[in-house]
């Protein structure tokens, strides 16, 4: 075993003694037939992670990426999320938006912030 998939499966371990069950929801757009839209959210995936509370300060993320994050989750390796989808809380269905995904080679980094425009 490689020590990236040692780390992979640490990750695994610690989320699953600490973490709680997360839904990934994906809005779709339909318009009716004078063009209003209908925002309508989906849940497209699920995962095991750790939500945490953040600062709400903005954070320089990457070189010229500097964004307010009110949240981190963190997940496994691999999950199927992107930027404006929802990360949802199955225990109360409390939910944020996502802000930015940081996919690293043991985890999955989501920044998270309350409002739906960043």
């Amino acid at each position: 075993m490689t020590m990236l998939t040692e780390m992979a499966a640490d990750t695994v371990d610690i989320l699953s003694e600490w973490a709680e069950d997360l839904e990934i929801h994906r809005a779709t757009n339909s318009y009716d037939a004078s063009g209003i839209a209908t925002r309508t959210w989906a849940q497209v995936g699920s995962f095991v992670g750790d939500w945490q509370a953040a600062s709400g300060d903005t954070m320089r993320l990457e070189a010229a990426l500097s964004i307010k994050i009110e949240a981190v989750a963190f997940g496994p390796v691999g999950i199927d999320v992107a930027e404006n989808d929802r990360i949802q809380k199955t225990s109360d269905g409390s939910f944020m938006y996502v802000s930015y995904v940081r996919h690293q080679e043991e985890h999955t980094e989501i920044m998270l912030r309350k409002t739906e425009t960043a």
